[in-house]
């Protein structure tokens, strides 16, 4: 009994491990800045950074699979308060769930597949690039740099946590029994307000004027086995 137990074990963990692919993913991007306030906060230009990890396609159908996905996701926050700019350079690590939709390979080796994928994405680190500027109005002089005003606060600019949809597309080709190359593009919105809701004082209300969310379009290029 033991014994068939066993192989029984063996046969099962074989079947769902065959319907597991493995991957890993690069992807050049373009960051993006979106805010929305009643106040002179506006988005300042966009910057490239680059998006690493691993992900795991589980067959669900012959045209369908889940996708789960570990990655080291940058991100670059640009404003502009006025005619001053500040920018700021995130790091988060992603985990996106979601759903991988496949056509029927054509031409013997080509697909092409649809990505729908919700994320959770956690804050590792936030740094300015922009310098300790100031801003100076009529009614005081506002430190236009968020994290340095925060730091003086001993609190986080940002918020530790974001949560996302990625869009994406692209195509397969098959080059080996098991082996693909891929190649897309996406699209990633967070949904999250970035801007720390608890930084208090004159600044920190300023800053409470500003809706900012992040978003990305990425060049997605890798290899699934």
């Amino acid at each position: 009994m033991r014994k068939i137990i066993f192989t029984l074990c063996i046969l099962l963990s074989t079947s769902i491990f065959s319907q597991v692919k493995f991957g890993l993913k690069f992807s050049p991007n373009v960051s993006l800045t979106s805010v929305h306030a009643d106040s002179v906060w506006k988005s300042n230009a966009a910057g490239m950074r680059f998006v690493g990890g691993m992900f795991a396609d589980i067959s669900l159908t012959d045209n369908a699979a889940l996708n789960i996905g570990l990655e080291y996701t940058p991100k670059r926050i640009g404003l502009k308060f006025d005619q001053t700019t500040s920018s700021y350079n995130l790091q988060y690590v992603q985990l996106p769930v979601g759903l991988k939709f496949f056509t029927n390979e054509f031409a013997d080796r080509f697909k092409i597949y649809f990505l729908f994928a919700p994320n959770l994405a956690l804050k590792i680190s936030e740094k300015s690039s922009s310098g300790n500027q100031k801003y100076i109005a009529n009614s005081g002089n506002y430190t236009v740099d968020i994290v340095k005003y925060a730091d003086e606060k001993k609190k986080s600019a940002f918020n530790l946590f974001d949560i996302g949809l990625n869009f994406g597309v692209g195509t397969e080709i098959r080059v080996g029994e098991s082996t693909h190359l891929f190649g897309g593009f996406s699209y990633n919105r967070g949904l999250i307000n970035a801007i720390n809701l608890s930084l208090d004082g004159s600044n920190g209300k300023l800053y409470k004027e500003a809706r900012i969310n992040t978003g990305a379009i990425n060049l997605d290029l890798g290899v699934k086995f």
